[in-house]
C-alpha cells in the first residue's frame, strides 16, 4: 500500500514538474489577459455596430473552445524563462536539451501583461458605465429624446387685481402660444397644460420635467390705466440649469401689445437658433386678431372649453360670440364657436342646429384665414359628427400642416383610427404635447383599458385627477374599469361622482342600468326619470329601450309590451326608427312586422347611399340598433319560413362578430351574448350555452333578460339554462345587499338635467 501511494505521489510530482517546466499556467494567464479585452470590446461595441445578440454567445463560445488548444499548444511548445521560443533541434553533444531561441524577452513579455491588464481595468469601467442598469438613474421625463427643441409658454403674470387685466394677460399668452406652435422645429406645450402652472408656486426644474421640455418662456404684464399703457417683461430660462438664456422689457402703448408678441415670438426663435422654412417666415409675425379687448374675451372662452362640461361650452359659445362681436375679423374665433358647438353636439345634446352653427363658423374661419389650423380642425370634428371619415381626415391632416403642435388634431385624428396601434400612437402623441389635458389624458387611458391593460390605465387616471380633478369623464373611465371586474360598488360611486360634476343623461343611464341589474328598481327607476330629463330627439329612442328594461326586469312585461308597441308606429323615415320598430315586433311576436321594418330601413339607407349595417367611413364598427335588429330580423325570417334569407343575415353578422372578437384584446360581453343567439337561432343550443356563459364571465350582467328573448325561446327548459341564470341572479342579488350592509350604498339625489 506504501509503495502504491509513492508511486502515485511520484505521478503527480512528475506532472507538476512538467507544467512547471513547460509553463502551461504562464500560458494560461496569458489567453485570458489577451482576450479578455476582446470580449469587453465586442460587448460595448455591439449596439453601434448593431451586432445581433447572438453574436456575444459565438464569440464566448469561441473563446472557450479557444483555451484548452491553448493549453496544450502550451505543453507541446515550450515557454521557458527566456520568453516565449521555439524549439530548433538538439544541441551538437547529443544532449537532451533543445536550443532556444527566444521571440519576445522576458521583460517585454511582462510589460506586454501590464499593459493588457491596465486595458481590461479602463474597459471594464467603461462597460459597467455603458450597461443602462448601472447608469446614473434619472426622471422617466429627463430620459425622452428630443429630435427638436421643446418649449413650454407659462401665463404671463399680471401685476394687478383686475380680473379684465388677468384675461388681459393670459390672451396674450395664447397669442403667443398661437404663433410659436406654428413652427415645425419647434414642440411647443399646448394652452391646457401650459395655463396649468397658473398660480402654481413650482420650480422651472420641476415644471420643466414634468412637461418634458428643454426651455420655459414666462413673463409678466403691468398695465397702466392712468396713460394707457403697459410694461411686459418676458424670460427664456434653460431648464437644465436655470440660467436666463434671454430676458427683456417692453414698454408700449396698450395697442401696440400684437408688436410685443411678435418681437417676443421672434427673439425665441434667434435664441433658440430655430430654422425656419420658407412659409414660416410670415407667421412668426403674425396674429389674429387686432383688438385686445377681443383676445381678453377669447381668453375667457377658452378657459371654459377646457373644462368639457354642458355647461362650460355653453358659457364658452357667449365668449367667442362676444370676441367676434368686438372683432369680426377673428378667425379663431369664429374656429373655437365652431369647435364648441361640435362639442356640445358631441357630448350628448345631439340637436342637428349645433352642428350647422358650427359648419358656418368654421367656414368663416377659414374664409378670413385659409392657414388657420383651428379652422381646419374644426372641421375635422364636425365632419367626425357626421361619420365622414374622409373628410375629417383630410381636414385634421390639413391642420397639422398649418400648426404640427395642434394637440386635439392629433387626438382626433386616433379617434378615426381602425387599427388601434395607431389610434393610441396619436393619442400618445397628443398626450405627450398637452400633458395636462384631462380630455387627451382620458383618451390615452381609455385605449389602455380597452387594450387590457387596467392597471396602465389607473395610472393615467391618477395623472387626469391630479391635473384636473373635476373632470368627469375621468371617472366614468374608472366606473367601466370596476365595472368590468365585477366591482359594482365602486363603479356606482364614481358614476356617481361623474355626475355630479357633469349630469349627462347618458351618465344617469350608466346608473339606472347599474341599480337594476342588482334589482334597486326604484333608485333605477329615479335615474331613468333623470335621464329623460336631459334626452335629446337622438337620445330619446334610447332612453325609451332603457325605460322598457326596467319594466321588463321588474316584470312588468304588460307595460314593457304597451311601450314596444308605440315603437312600430314609424312616423318619420327614419333607419333608427325602422331598426327599433323591427326589434319591437320580434319581442311583441310579430315577425312579419319586423321584416317589414328592417326591409324599408334597408331601401332606405340603399336610397341614401350610405352603409345598411355600419357606421359610415368605418367598416369595423355597427349602430347598437342594427346589431340587435340583425338578431330581431334573422329570427322573424326563420318565422315565417324563409330559412334562406334568416341564414344570410346570420352568416354577415357571424362574420362581423368573428372580425370584432379576434380583434379586441377586451372583448365587450354583449357581444358573446349576440354570439349565443345566433347560435340558438341556428339550433345549435350547446354551443349557445357556452356563448352566452362567456358573457356571463366577461360581465354580462341582464339575467331577467333571456327569459324574454325569442330566440332563447329553446334553452328556457334546459337544466343548465335554469342553473346558469339562476346563478347570476344569485349573484346579482348578493351584490346589492352587501352594498347595503356595507353603508356603500350611499345614493346620489338625482339631479335634473339642462334640456338643449
Amino acid at each position: 500500500m506504501q509503495n502504491v501511494n509513492t508511486s502515485q505521489g511520484n505521478w503527480f510530482q512528475r506532472l507538476y514538474l512538467q507544467l512547471k517546466h513547460r509553463r502551461v499556467m504562464r500560458v494560461a494567464t496569458l489567453y485570458l489577459i489577451l482576450f479578455w479585452p476582446i470580449i469587453q470590446v465586442a460587448d460595448i461595441l455591439s449596439p453601434a455596430l448593431g451586432l445581433p445578440p447572438e453574436a456575444m454567445q459565438y464569440l464566448l463560445i469561441v473563446f472557450a473552445a479557444g483555451f484548452p488548444v491553448a493549453l496544450t499548444l502550451s505543453w507541446l511548445f515550450d515557454l521557458n524563462r527566456s520568453g516565449i521560443v521555439r524549439s530548433t533541434g538538439t544541441s551538437e553533444e547529443g544532449g537532451s536539451l533543445p536550443i532556444e531561441q527566444a521571440l519576445v524577452g522576458r521583460r517585454v513579455e511582462r510589460s506586454i501583461i501590464g499593459l493588457l491588464l491596465l486595458v481590461i481595468v479602463v474597459l471594464s469601467y467603461f462597460q459597467y458605465w455603458a450597461n443602462p442598469d448601472n447608469a446614473p438613474t434619472t426622471t422617466s421625463n429627463t430620459a425622452v429624446p428630443r429630435a427638436i427643441p421643446a418649449l413650454a409658454v407659462l401665463p404671463f403674470v399680471s401685476f394687478s387685481e383686475n380680473q379684465k387685466d388677468q384675461f388681459f394677460s393670459d390672451g396674450m399668452t395664447e397669442e403667443l402660444l398661437n404663433v410659436l406652435s406654428q413652427l415645425q422645429n419647434l414642440r411647443v406645450i399646448a394652452r391646457t397644460s401650459s395655463f396649468a402652472y397658473k398660480g402654481v408656486n413650482k420650480s422651472v426644474q420641476d415644471i420643466g420635467a414634468e412637461l418634458q421640455v428643454d426651455t420655459i418662456l414666462e413673463g409678466s404684464v403691468r398695465r397702466n390705466d392712468v396713460d394707457d399703457t403697459i410694461r411686459v417683461t418676458a424670460q427664456l430660462i434653460d431648464v437644465e440649469t436655470g440660467d436666463h438664456i434671454w430676458s427683456q422689457t417692453f414698454d408700449r402703448e396698450y395697442r401696440d401689445v400684437f408688436k410685443i408678441q411678435d418681437e417676443i415670438a421672434g427673439a425665441v426663435v434667434d435664441q433658440l437658433q430655430i430654422s425656419l422654412l420658407v412659409d414660416e417666415q410670415g407667421d412668426i409675425k403674425s396674429h389674429d386678431s387686432a383688438n385686445p379687448e377681443a383676445m381678453v374675451v377669447f381668453s375667457m372662452g377658452r378657459a371654459e372649453v377646457a373644462k368639457r362640461t354642458q355647461t362650460s361650452l355653453k358659457d364658452a359659445v357667449r365668449f367667442f360670440t362676444r370676441a367676434i362681436e368686438t372683432d369680426p375679423q377673428y378667425a379663431d374665433a369664429h374656429a373655437e364657436l365652431a369647435k364648441t358647438y361640435a362639442l356640445i353636439f358631441s357630448y350628448g345634446d345631439e340637436t342637428p342646429e349645433h352642428l350647422v352653427k358650427a359648419e358656418q363658423a368654421a367656414s368663416r374661419a377659414v374664409e378670413i384665414n385659409p392657414t388657420s389650423a383651428e379652422g381646419w380642425a374644426a372641421f375635422g370634428l364636425i365632419y367626425m359628427q357626421q361619420h365622414d371619415k374622409t373628410a375629417a381626415t383630410q381636414a385634421l391632416h390639413k391642420a397639422l400642416s398649418f400648426n404640427p403642435n395642434h394637440a386635439m388634431a392629433n387626438m382626433w385624428l386616433g379617434e378615426l383610427q381602425i387599427d388601434p396601434e395607431q389610434r393610441q400612437a396619436y393619442h400618445e402623441r397628443a398626450f405627450r404635447l398637452d400633458p395636462r389635458s384631462p380630455v387627451a389624458g382620458y383618451n390615452v387611458a381609455n385605449d389602455l383599458f380597452e387594450a387590457g391593460r387596467d392597471a396602465e390605465a389607473m395610472d393615467v387616471f391618477s395623472q387626469i385627477v391630479k391635473a384636473d380633478p373635476y373632470f368627469p369623464l375621468a371617472y366614468e373611465l374608472v366606473a367601466r374599469i370596476n365595472e368590468s371586474h365585477g366591482r359594482l360598488a365602486a363603479a356606482i360611486r364614481h358614476y356617481e361622482r361623474a355626475i355630479e360634476l357633469d349630469p349627462r343623461a347618458q351618465t344617469a343611464a350608466q346608473l339606472a342600468e347599474l341599480y337594476m341589474d342588482i334589482g334597486d328598481f326604484d333608485t333605477a327607476e329615479q335615474w331613468v326619470d333623470t335621464a329623460f330629463a336631459g334626452k335629446t330627439q337622438t337620445t330619446s329612442a334610447q332612453l325609451q329601450w332603457l325605460r322598457i328594461s326596467l319594466l321588463a326586469a321588474r316584470g312588468d312585461q304588460a307595460g314593457a309590451r304597451a311601450h314596444m308597441r308605440r315603437m312600430l308606429d314609424v312616423t318619420k323615415a327614419d333607419f333608427a326608427a325602422y331598426s327599433n320598430a323591427a326589434i319591437a315586433a320580434y319581442f311583441l311576436a310579430e315577425p312579419q312586422l319586423a321584416i317589414d321594418a328592417w326591409e324599408q330601413g334597408q331601401r332606405l339607407q340603399a336610397e341614401t347611399r350610405r352603409p345598411i349595417a355600419m357606421v359610415p367611413g368605418d367598416e369595423t364598427r355597427m349602430f347598437e340598433p342594427n346589431l340587435e335588429a340583425s338578431i330581431a330580423v334573422a329570427y322573424a325570417y326563420l318565422q315565417v319560413g324563409r330559412q334562406a334569407d334568416s341564414e344570410a343575415v346570420l352568416t354577415e353578422l357571424d362574420s362581423w362578430l368573428v372580425k370584432q372578437i379576434g380583434a379586441q384584446a377586451r372583448v365587450r360581453p354583449d357581444l358573446w351574448y349576440v354570439k349565443a343567439q345566433v347560435m340558438s337561432i341556428r339550433g345549435e343550443s350547446s354551443l349557445a350555452l357556452l356563448h352566452l356563459q362567456r358573457a356571463i364571465d366577461e360581465g354580462w350582467r341582464q339575467h331577467w333578460r333571456p327569459f324574454i328573448e325569442p330566440s332563447f325561446v329553446e334553452l328556457l327548459e334546459l337544466e343548465t339554462f335554469k342553473s346558469m341564470m339562476a346563478g347570476l341572479a344569485a349573484r346579482m342579488q348578493l351584490m346589492g345587499d352587501q352594498l347595503e350592509f356595507d353603508g356603500l350604498f350611499t345614493l346620489v339625489t338625482p339631479v335634473g338635467l339642462a334640456t338643449s
